[in-house]
């Protein structure tokens, strides 16, 4: 029942919640009855069990992050809204006490794409860990929680001040509350589940936040911005989130990523595919976090794992990027948080470096070396868009040899060309591969039998899968190759073909040709020649030594047939010294 009158602006008996004010919270009182949120705040600290709050690995790591904008990004279940709650926590411990009265006061602004998406699960993740806070559920939702400051003093014991959080929720699928939040001042924001909303409101609420509470010079006190906080399931390597995470880095940026929940098993010789949780098991994998606190464990997800959905299960268990193509991935065996290395590692100068070439009117080349336990790592990519094969080679793959990778001071470098290179092109009797030896880098054919795509790609995938002692992952590939990491995310891909039934998915036999088909064919050239070495492959060519040839004679033939390349130069050698004449080069620096 509903009841009006001076004094009572709203009040419902029963069990329905009701808001008083002056003289109606005496009748109310009188009544038995009590004020809307003393009454739900009861209700919250009744329900709420004594828990503390244990950080995980990525956790911890997020909370001992200074950057003005932290990201957090993780599979379903791992704990990174909740991380967030108590990261706004620890950041109004950091602002300063207000001298007049020793409360650290500090407003946060929280947004959700959806207003029953915030209610329904952000506010609620809130509540279940602060009930304490103090909700107004007029527009825009409020909340305001103060408690003594855990700061301690110099002598070790709480140094007396409080800390108060005014903490503001906007569902952005409401105009009024988009409208409102370009006006609020506030310390810092959280966006929870980022990649549901567009980047422009990343913008603005950074314009937003370090304006409260106002600066005061005269009084000495000088207020910090918090930040902007974000957490997000992963989006989709188009996404803006991943444009910042993955390409750009900003300065003053840091993104933090959650291990994958289970791990994707495949057998090689049957091509079954089947999921396993990740306990630990593999070395090379940090175990999955927050799984103590789900109520079934790693069967939370094992069941998830059933559907045999495998975009899903790499999204949301495995905690990988999704594509936004219509085709399945060339490399299923690829997963981001093993196979890829964010960092710019030195090459191993006493190694050889392999190079793959893909050539055409955008050639590529890939940069890569085999390391001494086996592990590959694909250090660089070279791509070009309508380049000659002399010029790519004078003005962009031997400049960057030179630079980086010391070819001009006698690393050994070899590399494998598409064997189609071997004809002449279109504008140019010499092939591709004659050309490349011509311009001085080191080129013979891939050794692989018919130029197999299936050989190939298997090359790639094997060293994918293979795990190296103390689970370092076979093959990894560097920040540097941006095309082939987004190819192995799903971009390099075969393509959907349209059926008459429906449900009945195909896919091309080949690849789709696309801007990052031509790095992966290039890898394939590179991995496969250095990796099925032969009485034909460029180790013996430019080496000689399992043929018995010391680099004397290999020297010395070379310098007698005064050839340029080294195709020229190992037949030189196979021969006893007699090559094609041409530019001599300098070869020693590579044997």
């Amino acid at each position: 029942m509903v009841r009006r009158g001076r004094g009572w602006p709203a009040v419902l008996t029963g069990r329905r919640c009701f808001e008083m004010t002056g003289i109606g919270k005496e009748r109310g009182a009188a009544r038995g009855l009590r004020p809307t949120e003393e009454r739900r705040r009861e209700e919250r600290r009744a329900k709420s069990r004594s828990i503390s709050y244990h950080w995980g690995p990525t956790a911890r790591r997020f909370h001992m992050s200074m950057a003005s904008v932290k990201g957090l990004m993780g599979v379903v279940g791992c704990g990174k809204s909740v991380a967030c709650c108590h990261e706004v926590n620890y950041r109004a411990e950091m602002m300063p006490a207000d001298p007049v009265d020793g409360v650290r006061r500090s407003r946060w602004i929280v947004v959700r794409n959806t207003y029953q998406e915030l209610v329904r699960t952000t506010i609620k993740t809130w509540l279940e860990w602060y009930p304490d806070t103090e909700m107004h559920w007029s527009s825009p939702i409020t909340g305001r929680l103060r408690r003594p400051s855990m700061r301690k003093g110099a002598d070790g014991n709480p140094d007396g001040t409080e800390v108060e959080i005014e903490v503001v929720f906007y569902g952005l699928d409401r105009a009024e509350q988009a409208r409102g939040l370009k006006g609020i001042e506030c310390s810092g924001a959280w966006i929870n589940e980022a990649c549901e909303i567009k980047e422009e409101w990343l913008s603005l609420l950074i314009g937003r936040i370090g304006r409260y509470p106002r600066k005061r010079p005269e009084e000495g006190f000088e207020p910090m911005s918090l930040g902007v906080i974000m957490d997000t399931n992963p989006p989709s390597d188009t996404s803006w989130y991943y444009e910042l995470a993955e390409v750009k880095k900003p300065a003053g940026y840091e993104f933090f990523r959650y291990p994958p929940a289970v791990l994707r098993r495949e057998d090689k010789a049957t091509g079954r595919i089947w999921y396993e949780p990740n306990d630990g098991r593999d070395p090379g994998v940090p175990a999955a976090e927050n799984v103590e606190n789900l109520a079934e464990g790693f069967k939370y997800y094992m069941k998830q794992t059933l559907n045999g959905d495998h975009d899903y299960i790499k999204v949301y268990l495995m905690g990988e990027y999704g594509t936004t193509v219509r085709g399945a991935a060339v490399y299923p065996e690829y997963s981001d948080s093993v196979n890829f290395l964010d960092g710019d590692p030195e090459p191993h100068w006493g190694l050889p470096i392999f190079l793959g070439t893909d050539f055409g009117r955008t050639p590529c080349s890939v940069i890569l070396q085999v390391l001494r336990d086996g592990q590959i790592v694909v250090y660089d990519e070279v791509c070009t868009e309508k380049c000659s094969i002399r010029e790519y080679c004078t003005d962009f793959l031997r400049p960057l040899l030179v630079k980086r990778y010391r070819f001009a001071e006698g690393a050994r470098i070899m590399n494998f060309g598409d064997p189609a290179g071997n004809n002449p092109t279109e504008t140019d009797a010499q092939g591709c591969i004659a050309l490349m030896n011509e311009c001085g880098i080191p080129t013979v054919p891939c050794p692989v039998k018919g130029n197999s795509f299936r050989l190939r790609r298997d090359a790639v995938a094997e060293a994918l899968r293979a795990r190296l002692d103390g689970g370092r992952a076979g093959l990894v590939v560097t920040k540097r190759c941006k095309r082939l990491r987004n190819g192995f995310l799903g971009r390099y891909y075969y393509r959907t073909m349209n059926t008459a039934d429906m449900g009945d998915e195909r896919y091309g036999d080949s690849p789709e040709k696309n801007m990052f088909s031509h790095p992966h064919d290039a890898l394939q050239y590179a991995v496969f020649g250095a990796t099925h070495q032969s009485g034909e492959s460029m180790f013996d060519l430019v080496s000689g030594r399992q043929r018995g040839v010391s680099r004397a004679e290999f020297d010395a033939a070379a310098a007698r047939a005064g050839i340029a390349g080294y195709g020229a130069a190992a037949a030189a050698v196979a021969a006893g010294g007699q090559g094609a004449a041409g530019p001599t080069l300098d070869l020693a620096g590579f044997v």
